[in-house]
């Protein structure tokens, strides 16, 4: 069980170290380690041997992880594995930081030394009728989970008398109940509430795709257009099924309580379903890119383009190329600079109030029905 624990977590890690490690080639072939650039400069030989370097360095940092967690899970117990998983993966992406930041500053640097890269006209493409061409899947797709949701409270009320007097609310990695709590009709409906809660960040993830501040490309807008679109519906399906899936397997894992489904099976579907979502992510991040940059084939129309202009040089707005500050930007929600998927303008005080929205109610919900 040990040796088969150690496998299913270093393969849980693998999805991680590639992410990182292959971020430089998912980005928009206009933005290099957090700093625009003309796209004709993406394959000039000192960008490509940077991204190069780039693998190699937080390459060899995965290795260096790999090894600590096989050697130090071996020679201890599962205990020791399920609580050092979790701090490599956090040492991996803090130190993968102070990795990416050298490189964007000598990124920064070269694109100082090189006036032409700068000499281009600066455009920004708008198009008025983006959000009318189904950019994104609908919203009431989540009906069928708010639906497992409901039947799961409804099912955990009429079942209530037969639950156990404690309660398991804590699990470790293989499986085995590390933390109860007394019976009551709050602590029961603990993950049945907690499943309405996900729900509704799910749905919240999909309409920020949806409402993300559009970026086309200035040199070949229609085609941008296209790659766009099929970026954010691809990511929208993404949402929906592991939306769906996951509060399934919740609703799975609190019926639990009261009819009898084997723990080998439910931990089955678990295992199984995140390596799906993991590496349908991986996979759509090499074949779709950011914005869709990396999308071939004939859905892609070629439509004319412009190589003397440059899109919108806004470099000075992005904090070390991730963090995007811009109080005259009313844009709440836009892509990354650095990897696939969005983020949030910083300077608009309504992404700070739905960060600190969310997290107060993630650590609420549970203080509050397991009190």
């Amino acid at each position: 069980m040990k040796l088969t624990l150690i496998v299913l977590l270093f393969i849980s890690l693998l999805p991680v170290f590639i992410s990182v490690i292959c971020i430089p080639f998912w980005t928009r072939k206009t933005e290099s380690f957090g700093v625009t650039i003309p796209e004709e400069v993406y394959n000039h030989p000192n960008i490509k041997n940077l991204r190069k370097n780039y693998v190699l360095v937080s390459g060899s940092f995965a290795f260096i992880i790999t090894l600590i967690f096989v050697y130090t899970s071996y020679i201890g117990d599962e205990l020791t594995a399920g609580i050092l998983f979790p701090l490599l993966i956090v040492m991996y992406i803090v130190g993968s930081m102070f990795i990416y930041i050298p490189f964007h500053q000598k990124m920064r640097d070269w694109k100082d030394n090189h006036p032409k890269w700068h000499a281009d006209p600066n455009v920004i493409t708008i198009n008025t009728r983006f959000r009318q061409q189904g950019i994104t899947y609908s919203n009431k797709w989540f009906i069928l989970p708010f639906i497992f949701t409901l039947i799961t409270i409804v099912m955990t009320l009429i079942a209530y008398p037969h639950i156990p007097n404690k309660i398991p609310i804590q699990y470790n990695l293989t499986g085995e109940v590390t933390k109860w709590v007394d019976k009551s009709y709050r602590s029961a409906l603990l993950f049945p509430i907690l499943q309405f809660y996900l729900v509704l960040i799910f749905l919240f993830v999909n309409t920020v795709i949806r409402k993300a501040k559009q970026q086309i490309d200035a040199n070949n807008p229609d085609e941008s257009l296209q790659r766009n679109i099929i970026f954010r519906r691809k990511w929208s399906r993404f949402i929906i099924v592991t939306g769906t899936g996951f509060i399934f397997l919740l609703s799975l894992s609190q019926m639990n309580l009261f009819l009898s489904i084997s723990e080998q099976l439910l931990m089955g579907l678990i295992i199984a379903f995140t390596i799906f979502l993991l590496g349908w992510a991986i996979i759509l991040s090499f074949t779709v890119g950011q914005g869709g940059s990396r999308l071939k084939g004939k859905n892609i129309k070629t439509g004319q383009t412009s190589k003397n202009v440059m899109n919108r040089d806004d470099d000075k707005y992005w904090k070390l190329g991730i963090f995007y500050f811009n109080k005259n930007d009313p844009a709440i929600f836009l892509e990354k600079r650095f990897g696939v998927g969005w983020t949030n303008n910083w300077a608009h005080p309504v992404s700070w109030l739905i960060i600190i929205g969310i997290l107060l109610l993630a650590f609420g919900i549970p203080f509050f029905l397991m009190k």
